[in-house]
């Protein structure tokens, strides 16, 4: 059950969809797993489409909560879709530097997604290479009136093998 309230519902939710190994088809019916890090990188087109088909899978079991929490309830809902990373094909070069790892691989993986519903259908401008951190800080000063100034928009890499050996990412012009 959901307390009612004046200040806007924010309800958090870890949905460890679509990560691997992907286990859904874009109906939600299952398939068998696959992990892309055993998927040679010249069937990456495989990989992709088994990603895509669970994304779709994950929207058609998440977004109608979204709707009902956002128009259905006399509380004013949050709703905030965050993504921790994008795609990213990690796994055949376990031992990848930033460099090692190639611009394009790196901005798969750094580029988050994120959308987000404020009460009211308030508007909220953000930039494109805005980090996560200061989107969900920028929900939350407009959601709660709070004042909530931007951090630095910083990204960092590192690889499965060393996943400690952070190294700052400094996206492409144009990014």
């Amino acid at each position: 059950e959901v307390p009612e309230g004046d200040q806007p519902l924010f309800v958090f939710a870890h949905i460890l969809l679509p990560h691997e190994p992907f286990v859904f088809n874009e109906d939600c019916s299952s398939r068998p797993p696959l992990l892309p890090r055993s998927v040679p990188e010249h069937r990456d087109q495989e990989v992709r489409a088994a990603y895509r088909s669970q994304v779709e899978c994950l929207n058609r079991m998440v977004l109608p909560l979204a709707r009902r929490l956002a128009h259905e309830r006399t509380r004013p809902a949050v709703v905030v879709f965050q993504s921790d990373h994008g795609y990213g094909r990690l796994g055949l070069g376990w031992g990848e530097t930033i460099d090692q790892a190639g611009s394009e691989r790196v901005t798969d993986r750094l580029s988050a997604f994120g959308a987000y519903y404020l009460p009211g259908g308030a508007s909220l401008e953000l930039d494109d290479d805005v980090t996560a951190v200061n989107a969900v800080r920028r929900v939350f000063a407009e959601a709660y009136d709070l004042d909530l100034p931007p951090l630095r928009d910083e990204s960092f890499w590192a690889s499965y093998a060393h996943p400690l050996a952070f190294e700052r990412w400094d996206p492409p012009e144009g990014w």
